[in-house]
């Protein structure tokens, strides 16, 4: 699942945006790898804000977050 960051021309909220994306694929990478179970997942992605229901049903409709 993609989730990168969003540009807003804001620096500091850039930096924020690359951190919280950087988190959300070293999350990803564990739970592939299999040391996060999926709610730790699903728990992982709320904190590093993206909403993973959300996530989950736009997924299932075909759209992406690219």
């Amino acid at each position: 699942m993609a989730t990168p960051a969003i540009d807003n021309g804001d620096p500091e909220d850039w930096h924020n945006q690359i951190d919280l994306m950087i988190h959300r694929e070293f999350a990803r990478r564990d739970f592939v790898d299999g040391a996060l179970s999926p709610d730790d997942f699903m728990e992982a992605l709320f904190q590093y804000g993206v909403d993973p229901i959300h996530a989950a049903e736009a997924w299932e409709e075909g759209r992406r977050f690219m």
